[in-house]
């Protein structure tokens, strides 16, 4: 089959440049991107203090943690305007070298977003299942060079597209304008291989990798669920013979079971977090590159562009969910969160204080002028 037989069927032009021509459903667009680039900063910012000057936290979790954050951050504010814009003004408006470089860092931070939730399971599998092998250990004292290479390949990665990625004129009422297109020049298998590979690499072997870790993570964590259980029954039945020692023993265990169901609860959010994110935008792509969704009337095209907008917001929106799923729901994050607040709080008084200080006594301060004494002779 020829390529012009597999171009997908796309028979419906818009009457108007702007591809939504509606003006209330263009200010709810932006606002909802606003707003996602605004918690990405925000939640991501707050992550980077906190992880950087945070003492709480394992040291080796922390990093992969400062990654992600730093990661979803360029997501968050240097990714979501150029996408946006895009939809909502139908054309480029931004200059030339923005195309590639937008498209290059999206390309790269997805990577190294989906490889670093890959590296923090597989790292919390080995400690969780495998805590004194040989492989934990090289875990701990090789983050360094195991996230840089992470940002290296994902750098190679990007650049594989980029010379295919830049601003093309078009005419529209015979008034010229610009689209960013990152297939310029390539034929359609090409683009339907890159787009495959580019759904295997950065959705599917994550996501295999999240399942295969956390289920078994999981599945160790209600073993000792059981055990615990076995264990307390076995200790009640001399709980009135010891019962001081035996109810600090339980209280323990109480705690260590609740602990516990807490991270049960964390690791079944993150996998579905991810899949919601992810998985619809990846598909999408590849459907509509394969020509399995077309559109040939208005309403199929209004479809068609909710479903991408959709589509492309859940995505972008896993850049202010890591923050809360990751550092949020942990313990150890909210207390290092207060004190480093608190913290801030006191300078904070201290320095207002000092300033209030040096202007209060400023304004107290009484000038002596010397008025020299004239002598009036009579006459």
């Amino acid at each position: 089959m020829s390529d012009q037989q597999d171009q997908p069927i796309h028979c419906y032009e818009p009457s108007t440049l702007e591809i939504i021509p509606y003006e209330w459903i263009q200010m709810v667009i932006a606002t909802l991107y606003l707003l996602t680039s605004a918690a990405s900063l925000i939640g991501n910012g707050i992550v980077i203090i906190v992880q950087t000057y945070g003492t709480e936290s394992s040291n080796n979790i922390r990093k992969y943690l400062l990654n992600l954050a730093i990661s979803d951050l360029f997501i968050g504010v240097l990714c979501v305007p150029f996408t946006y814009t895009n939809i909502v003004l139908g054309h480029w408006i931004f200059p030339n070298w923005l195309c590639p470089m937008g498209q290059f860092v999206q390309l790269w931070m997805v990577f190294i977003t989906s490889f670093t939730l890959t590296i923090i399971s597989f790292e919390r599998y080995i400690a969780t299942l495998h805590p004194f092998s040989m492989m934990n250990k090289w875990f701990r004292t090789h983050s360094h060079p195991l996230l840089a290479l992470t940002w290296i390949i994902g750098a190679v990665y990007a650049y594989i597209p980029l010379e295919h990625t830049h601003t093309v004129e078009f005419k529209f009422h015979n008034i010229t304008f610009h689209e960013c297109r990152y297939d310029n020049g390539i034929s359609l298998e090409k683009k339907r291989l890159y787009m495959t590979s580019n759904l295997i690499v950065t959705f599917m072997i994550p996501f295999i990798m999240l399942i295969f870790s956390y289920v078994a993570i999981v599945r160790k964590l209600l073993r000792r669920r059981q055990q615990m259980t076995t264990n307390r029954k076995r200790r009640t039945t001399s709980y009135n013979t010891v019962r001081y020692n035996g109810h600090i023993q339980l209280r323990k265990s109480l705690s260590v079971n609740t602990n516990r169901h807490k991270t049960i609860k964390m690791l079944f959010t993150i996998i579905v977090l991810y899949c919601i994110c992810w998985m619809p935008i990846k598909v999408f792509q590849v459907l509509l590159d394969y020509s399995v969704i077309s559109y040939c009337t208005v309403s199929q095209f209004y479809v068609l562009i909710g479903t991408y907008c959709a589509c492309h917001w859940l995505a972008m929106a896993n850049s202010f969910v890591n923050p809360i799923v990751y550092s949020f729901m942990s313990q150890c994050f909210r207390n290092d969160f207060r004190r480093i607040t608190a913290q801030f709080r006191l300078r904070l008084r201290s320095r207002l204080s000092s300033i209030q200080y040096y202007f209060s006594g400023t304004s107290t301060t009484t000038v002596t002028i010397t008025i020299p004494e004239i002598a009036v002779t009579k006459v």
